[in-house]
């Protein structure tokens, strides 16, 4: 479990909660504290990301540390009280995208009054992360929605090979995705040089499984294409570890072949 460092045990813009709880007699008074305590420790003890933020300022108010350190902060207590817009992600031009979906997720759970499910794709510190976004509403006495729980469940693991490579090109550019995928698949050592696109592809398909035949026929090359941009690519690794590379790749997530016939025009 994992405490909130410096937080009150009862944050001040929580109060709105109490409309939520809306307690008639004491002991109604004293169910809705140990539920409000409960909500606390929820948010404060879950291991993935989860914040609760108040719907029209769009401001945090509780925050749990997995939430803060997702999107570059040390403590959850950085973001009470900052909008997604305050957050240095969102200068980005792909964190600004972000922004703007989340904003737009955020009116949605107001306008509908029910919970709504996206993906988000973004880097954290670095690293890419590919997540589903829950957000729900909570309602008070009268139906309108007095806050927004955000809860973040982490698919980057899913992701194929070639989909994770496809995500990084898309945010760093084609030069900085290839290198930031050998660091991501703890491959990046066994290389002195990084492979071009081409290579990279090709090791990709060896990893799922393909012969260099079928490697030429699924991108409309030759076998000898494929077998220079494989010779290329060996000169580049330290060492004769091509296979290990490969093996070492297999064990951690399967590619789900995909094509890119123009990348292997020759």
């Amino acid at each position: 479990m994992i405490p909130l460092r410096g937080m009150p045990r009862r944050p001040r813009a929580l109060k709105k909660m109490k409309l939520f709880l809306r307690p008639t007699s004491r002991s109604d008074s004293k169910d809705a504290m140990k539920i409000e305590s409960q909500l606390l420790d929820l948010i404060h003890t879950l291991p993935n990301p989860l914040n609760l933020k108040e719907p029209k300022s769009g401001k945090y108010i509780c925050a749990n540390d997995s939430s803060a350190k997702q999107i570059g902060l040390e403590s959850a207590e950085q973001m009470v009280g900052l909008t997604v817009r305050d957050l240095n992600f969102s200068q980005s031009e792909s964190g600004n995208t972000l922004a703007e979906k989340i904003a737009r997720m955020d009116s949605l759970v107001q306008q509908r009054k029910e919970p709504v499910r996206d993906t988000a794709t973004f880097l954290s510190r670095g690293v890419l992360v590919h997540e589903t976004v829950i957000k729900f509403p909570a309602r008070g006495s009268d139906g309108n929605v007095i806050g927004i729980f955000t809860f973040n469940q982490e698919l980057t693991h899913s992701l194929s090979h070639r989909t994770l490579y496809t995500q990084y090109k898309e945010i760093c550019g084609k030069n900085v995705a290839i290198k930031k995928l050998l660091q991501h698949l703890e491959v990046e050592p066994f290389f002195f040089t990084p492979p071009s696109e081409v290579e990279l592809l090709v090791l990709l398909e060896r990893v799922a499984g393909h012969s260099d035949k079928e490697i030429a026929r699924k991108f409309d090359v030759s076998f000898r294409t494929v077998n220079s941009h494989i010779a290329r690519l060996r000169t580049k690794l330290q060492g004769d570890v091509l296979s290990g590379v490969v093996a070492r790749l297999r064990s951690q997530v399967h590619g789900i072949p995909w094509c890119d016939a123009e990348i292997f025009a020759c």
